[in-house]
This record gives structure tokens, sequence and C-alpha cells, in this order.
């Protein structure tokens, strides 16, 4: 498994985890079909730029972005709690079986969304990770 997938996996399953106690479902590949209930995350769009600098080792970076959305914009403040658990769960992933990694930068964005007949908050962050170390 290349690194970008390995990521990803370790991701899912621990926002699956760490998210499950406050009824927040995670999606990935594809959004989730009309009706299912907010708010919920969305794992998307992932970027891998490797460094073939190194001979003995894997290093790169990985940028994986992670929707959120919710359906009652007064609640703003629940939606930063899930995107707060979300970076807190991005920061402890340093290990998967094949590669090493550490947060090198999240940017964070909360914006309005008029794309449905209800009005939204969806928020999106970009992760950055670093990968530190791994099997060429």
């Amino acid at each position: 498994m290349d690194s970008q997938q390995e990521l990803f996996t370790a991701l899912k399953v621990q926002l699956e985890k760490a998210l499950k106690s406050k009824g927040v479902n995670v999606y990935d590949t594809f959004l989730p079909s009309e009706g299912t209930p907010y708010p919920y995350v969305y794992i998307g769009n992932s970027q891998l730029v490797d460094d073939y600098g190194n001979k003995t080792m894997v290093l790169g970076d990985i940028t994986q972005v992670v929707d959120v959305w919710h359906n009652n914009p007064m609640k703003r403040g629940e939606l930063s709690e899930i995107m707060l658990i979300i970076k807190s769960v991005a920061r402890q992933i340093n290990h998967t079986k094949h590669f090493a990694f550490r947060v090198h930068n999240i940017d964070q964005r909360i914006l309005p969304d008029t794309s449905t007949s209800t009005p939204l908050l969806h928020g999106v962050l970009e992760l950055d990770f670093r990968i530190t170390g791994g099997i060429k």
C-alpha cells in the first residue's frame, strides 16, 4: 500500500472511532445520498508529493482534505467541535504499518453553503502531513 492510501485508511478508521459517540458518520469516495442525516464528515481529495531526493526511505508530503457539513447554521460551535476532533485525530497519526508521519500544517475554513434548499455550514480542513520515514 502506498503512503497516501495508508494514511487515508488510518485517518478514516480513527475518525470513525472518534466521531461515533457524537453520532457523526464518516464517508469517503462519494458524497452520501440525499437524506443523509447531518452533521457528517467526508474524506475527499488527497494529494501526494514524493521527495525522491533520498535513496534509503520515502519522504514527501500528503495533503488530505476533510469536509464537514452541518444543516443548522445556528450550530457553528458544534461544527467547530467536530473539526477540532478531526484535527486532534490527525495530529495523533504518527505511524502506520509502513510509514511515519507528522502534521505539518492545517488550513481550516468555515463557509456558508447554499447548494441545497436548506442553508448549510461547510467546514473544510486541509491536513498537510509530512512523510518522515518509510519503506522504499
